[in-house]
């Protein structure tokens, strides 16, 4: 009976730990809700071209809504529809290395990517620094290269956590001096689901408690026959 009882009480801990633990899952798309940049738009750039474009959605094929859209499908159908110079472009001017972008949410979310679309030609995103934070100083998450010409979306990930704002921060791109242009940003909020290994264990766990539950109340009965 005292083994019965530590097995059970074991299956519980461990389906507890592995809740706990459960991986971040996909999740839907979450969207900036202001932007700001360390410099103005490149010159040559048409004028109604704007930091702002990089979070309005206007140079993509569908729209989403933030906090709602699943974010895999949306990724993985969505692209950016643009031309050169067009308004929908946003970005940041030269001096390209140390340029940034920065992005903010409009409460504290789990994020564990950010999605981003980039334009075509020398001028667009190449590589980058992410960097999170939550109130407090920026952290880096990561350093990721984009493609030229990206006109799908390009997912990178990073080790969710909780995130009010984010900084693109520019390193390189494909050899505009005068500054960093790309086409549409946005995140991936993530919640974290039990794997079936783990609702497994909590089955059991469960099921152990049911049973210490049945044998009790049977002893219990066999004592007052």
């Amino acid at each position: 009976m005292m083994k019965m009882r530590w097995l059970v009480l074991q299956a519980l801990v461990f389906s507890i730990s592995a809740i706990g633990g459960a991986p971040a899952s996909a999740g839907v798309v979450v969207g900036a809700t202001s932007v700001t940049a360390s410099a103005g738009i490149p010159s040559g750039y048409s004028s109604p071209t704007s930091v702002n474009n990089l979070i309005d959605q206007s140079g993509l094929t569908a729209n989403y809504v933030s906090g709602v859209t699943d974010f895999a499908s949306f990724t993985s159908t969505t692209v950016a529809s643009y031309s050169c110079c067009f308004p929908e472009l946003g970005g940041v001017a030269g001096p390209v290395s140390g340029s940034y972008v920065d992005f903010a949410l409009n409460n504290p979310t789990t994020i564990g990517a950010i999605v981003m679309w980039n334009q075509s030609g020398a001028a667009s995103l190449q590589t980058f620094n992410l960097l999170g934070s939550n109130g407090g100083p920026f952290s880096l998450l990561g350093t990721f290269t984009m493609v030229d010409g990206g006109s799908p979306a390009q997912v990178f990930h990073f080790s969710a956590g909780v995130f009010q704002e984010f900084r693109v921060q520019i390193l390189t791109n494909f050899g505009y001096e005068g500054g960093t242009i790309w086409n549409e940003t946005a995140f991936e909020g993530v919640s974290a689901v039990p794997e079936p290994s783990t609702w497994a264990m909590m089955i059991l766990g469960f099921a152990g408690v049911g049973f210490m539950t049945y044998r009790r109340r049977n002893q219990a009965a066999a004592l007052a026959a």
